[in-house]
């Protein structure tokens, strides 16, 4: 049923609203206590010699939004999409199967999603990575470079990002699912008041 997916995309967006908020909120906090200054890689340099007074950590807290976004945005929608279709194929589907299904296809998406996140930043920072190998950087040193500790960052903040827009958008599907069946009862009520 196209209106019943049409009316699942307010859950997906606020279920991604919330991914987001708590990718920003751990990024947030971890750049500040990395102390994260932005200033890593060539364009953030530029950046700052060209407009000195621009805020970099700013920068890089919305490219942390940003980053995160597409990936959350599909595990909302891939969640709100495949609830949908357990809803059409049984209606008489309990709010507990219908939660625990979504549960499942969030899970099931998020092992995709973290590795493509993961893939992609550590395809950024691969080249400084092999540099700071070479130059004979042990683990503590390549984790204090502000370039890898930047990508690190990006990548458990877009993590946490997904882990939490599985239960936000199951539940709000949920309990939207749960108020127009209330809403449909009490309707049916009111119908047969009219008619008797």
């Amino acid at each position: 049923m196209v209106v019943h997916r049409v009316q699942s995309r307010p859950v997906a967006f606020l279920g991604t609203m919330g991914g987001v908020c708590g990718a920003f909120s751990l990024g947030f906090v971890m750049v500040h206590l990395w102390q994260l200054s932005g200033l890593s890689g060539d364009g953030a340099a530029l950046l700052a010699s060209t407009m000195p007074d621009i805020d970099l950590r700013g920068i890089l807290l919305a490219s942390i939004i940003i980053s995160s976004i597409g990936a959350v945005l599909d595990v909302g929608i891939s969640i709100t999409a495949s609830m949908s279709e357990l809803i059409e194929y049984d209606p008489a589907i309990s709010n507990l199967a219908l939660w625990t299904s979504g549960i499942r296809v969030g899970t099931e998406v998020l092992g995709s999603m973290i590795n493509t996140l993961i893939l992609a930043y550590l395809g950024t920072s691969l080249p400084v990575a092999i540099l700071i190998s070479n130059a004979g950087a042990d683990f503590w040193g390549l984790m204090n470079d502000p370039y890898v500790g930047q990508e690190i960052v990006q990548s458990l903040a877009g993590t946490s990002g997904l882990l939490l827009t599985i239960p936000i958008t199951a539940t709000l599907f949920t309990l939207r699912e749960k108020w127009r069946d209330g809403n449909a009862k009490s309707d049916a009520k009111h119908g047969a008041r009219r008619k008797g």
